[in-house]
């Protein structure tokens, strides 16, 4: 399933807010790596209850960066089965 992750330059669920410069600044662990593209194989959360591997939903598989509309978009796995109301609301 593919969704928006976050837009950039607007504040967060968590009151974060991402400049879009940094979505494409190098990662500082591998300078040819952009840091949007360190969300894969991410682990997905929802509510940033982040704190346990047990409350992961899923998986990041794909991050892109889309200049147009300031945002990351992510391919992710999702247990459908397991949580059906988040694959249904991601779709």
């Amino acid at each position: 399933m593919k969704a928006r992750a976050f837009s950039a330059d607007e504040v967060l669920a968590n009151g974060d807010i991402v400049p879009f410069s940094e979505l494409n600044r190098a990662y500082q662990g591998d300078p040819r790596t952009p840091s949007y593209m360190t969300l894969e194989g991410c682990y997905l959360y929802t509510d940033f209850m982040d704190d346990s591997i047990e409350r992961a939903k899923g998986r990041v598989v794909h991050a892109e960066i889309d200049p147009i509309d300031g945002c990351v978009w992510c391919t992710m796995f999702v247990d459908a089965s397991a949580y059906p109301q988040l694959a249904r609301g991601i779709r």
